[in-house]
Formats: structure tokens, sequence, C-alpha cells
């Protein structure tokens, strides 16, 4: 959670977008690693599984009346790679 807790924007920028700052505040406060995400429209959970992610989306919906939308986004573990052109040797 400590990693998480942003020192620079977050509180600054909480007047300019209210849904988002109340938001975070709600998933922090219930144990969630949550963040702005980029410039502010969206919102990133670090969560443990799939039952976290369920349980913080759930009480996203509950929390906010904005039509906010949950994705259920996978970490890539492979991470990027580099393919040869086709027709190269």
């Amino acid at each position: 959670m400590a990693a998480t807790e942003d020192k620079l924007h977050q509180n600054y920028r909480a007047q300019a977008m209210p849904e988002t700052d109340r938001l975070v505040r709600a998933l922090r406060a219930e144990g969630y690693a949550a963040v702005v995400s980029g410039a502010g429209p969206s919102v990133l959970v670090l969560a443990d599984g799939p039952g976290q992610r369920v349980a913080a989306a759930d009480l996203t919906a509950s929390v906010v009346d904005t039509p906010w939308q949950a994705l259920m986004l996978a970490v890539d573990v492979k991470g990027g790679t580099v393919k040869p052109a086709e027709g190269s040797a």
C-alpha cells in the first residue's frame, strides 16, 4: 500500500476529479492498492487474485454515481518480444 501512495499529484488534483478521488479513497480504505492512472480518467487497482478483483469491481459499482466500467485485465508475464521481419535472415 505504501508504495502506491502518490505523494505528488493525486491530492492537489482531487478537486478537479472528485469522483475519481472518492473512488480511490474508498478502495484504499478497504485495503486495495488503488491509484489514479494516467491523466485521471482511469483508476488502477492492484489485486491479489480473481476474488479480490471481483470484490474491488463490486465496491467500485457501489461507491460512485458515475458510470465506471471495471475491466479485469491480466498481467502480461511474457513482456515485449522482438521477432525478425518476414524474409529477413
